[in-house]
C-alpha cells in the first residue's frame, strides 16, 4: 500500500470517527431535553397538587390546598 493511500484510509477513518461523535453528541442533547422536559412536568404536576419536588424527594408526601 502507497504512502498516500495510507493518509488517505487514516482520513477516512478520522471522518468517521468525527462524524460518529457528532452524532453521539446530538443524541445526549436530545436526552438531556426529554429529562429536562421531564423534571419541569413533574415540578408543574407536583405545584397543581399542591407539593413540590424537593418535598417529595425528602419522602414528605403530604398536600397542601392550591389556591384557585
Amino acid at each position: 500500500m502507497k504512502q498516500e493511500e495510507q493518509f488517505t484510509d487514516l482520513e477516512l477513518m478520522q471522518e468517521a470517527v468525527i462524524q460518529k461523535l457528532q452524532e453521539e453528541r446530538i443524541e445526549m442533547a436530545h436526552e438531556c431535553q426529554r429529562h429536562f422536559t421531564l423534571s419541569q412536568t413533574l415540578a408543574k404536576l407536583f405545584g397543581l397538587l399542591g407539593t413540590s419536588v424537593p418535598n417529595v424527594m425528602r419522602g414528605d408526601y403530604s398536600t397542601h390546598p392550591v389556591s384557585e
